[in-house]
């Protein structure tokens, strides 16, 4: 024991940490803290506290040249500490422990039982929406890890469970059940979409839990009245698009009646007419059944049909408000651009600004026209400080 003392001084270490098992009940003990002592290192124990709840114990510890414990207390509750110790009187012995240190001048900490903060999403992961998915859940596990690398919540570690629903709400609803009956955890993050965040946030509202930042803007997930477990980080879909049709109508000097829409059949694609249709209205719009409005089964690439209502309209609306997934999106412009339709596209932030950003790099003559809104800073522009910390 002493010549491992011995070439870690000659190693130059300055400081020695004695943990277990339980370092005080060994019978060397004393004998290893005089020659670390001795040697100029700073001693540090690790202890469960049982040996020290003996003040002649602690006093014979600084004499040695101890400088600092660390004493744990897994709960303020005794018995629970007791049940995690599986040694009845633990706990009242750790706190005199921590008495006599003080006591004698040691400097003491409490060390407590590592806590997991289970957070939990229902995402797609395998759906049309899947890319969206993975981004999302994986740029939360980012921020996680950052965090449990500093130490943490109150030195608890933060983890992401992530479970897949395809982009169907009726997995999504088995999902939350295994997420809160299951895993247990505190909250629900991140959920991506619209007929499945519906879904997901009545399930948390109902048992009680935090619902935070799903990646929609549908109105559907803004109860009125607020809910207590419900916040967004974004604006909703009807910001956006208050923000870019407005602002597109008056820059092209267009009506209303130049502009048709393309919506996924199901909630997420309903939030994006309706809001549509309201702007127009500001615009002058009186008949929103003179309006084109195409639509396609969720989860699909089932465009053709609506593509093909749009190409007989003559002539054709000069916009396109989209109100679908990223992988419906791309097959119903790449088919009207076959056709020769060079109209302008305009999408709510859900269609994927970067994906959509790399087809238009890959295919310019195709993917050119293209409006996206976006809600948050863009990761690539460093001059906003955020972006520059990530």
């Amino acid at each position: 024991k002493l010549d491992v003392i011995q070439q870690l001084d000659e190693a130059g270490v300055a400081a020695i940490a004695l943990s277990g098992g339980e370092p005080t009940i060994h019978p060397h003990f004393f004998t290893v803290v005089r020659e670390a002592a001795k040697r100029g290192m700073y001693v540090a124990v690790a202890t469960n506290g049982w040996m020290m709840a003996d003040e002649n114990f602690v006093k014979k510890m600084k004499e040695a040249g101890v400088r600092y414990v660390e004493i744990s207390i897994d709960s303020p509750d005794p018995k629970k500490h007791d049940r995690f110790r599986g040694v009845p009187g633990a706990w009242e012995r750790a706190v005199k422990a921590v008495r006599n240190a003080v006591k004698y001048g040691l400097h003491t900490a409490i060390a407590k039982k590592l806590k997991i903060l289970k957070f939990g999403t229902s995402t797609d992961l395998s759906g049309s929406n899947s890319f969206l998915g993975k981004e999302m859940s994986s740029g939360i596990k980012l921020a996680f890890e950052k965090i449990n690398r500093e130490g943490g919540i109150n030195g608890h570690q933060l983890k992401l469970i992530v479970l897949d629903d395809s982009y169907e709400p009726e997995k999504t609803l088995k999902n939350m059940l295994k997420l809160i009956n299951t895993y247990k955890v505190l909250g629900i993050v991140g959920n991506v979409g619209t007929p499945t965040g519906v879904v997901a946030m009545e399930v948390a509202i109902k048992n009680r839990i935090l619902f935070f930042a799903p990646l929609t803007g549908a109105n559907a997930l803004r109860p009125k009245p607020p809910s207590p477990y419900v916040y967004h980080y974004r604006a909703s879909y009807y910001e956006e698009l208050d923000v870019l049709l407005s602002n597109f109508l008056k820059c092209k000097k267009l009506t209303p009646l130049d502009i048709a829409f393309f919506t996924q059949n199901d909630a997420y694609g309903d939030e994006i007419y309706d809001a549509g249709i309201d702007i127009l209205k500001k615009f002058g719009l009186k008949d929103e059944g003179k309006i084109l409005h195409l639509r396609y089964p969720r989860n699909t690439l089932y465009v053709y049909s609506a593509a093909a209502k749009f190409l007989r309209i003559k002539p054709h609306p000069k916009a396109i408000v989209l109100g679908c997934s990223y992988n419906a999106c791309i097959r119903f412009i790449k088919v009207l651009r076959e056709y020769n339709y060079n109209g302008y596209f305009l999408g709510v932030s859900f269609v994927g600004t970067d994906a959509l950003g790399k087809k238009a790099k890959e295919k310019p003559e195709i993917y050119k026209n293209i409006l996206v809104a976006n809600v948050t800073p863009l990761p690539t522009d460093s001059s906003y400080p955020i972006v520059k910390e990530y």
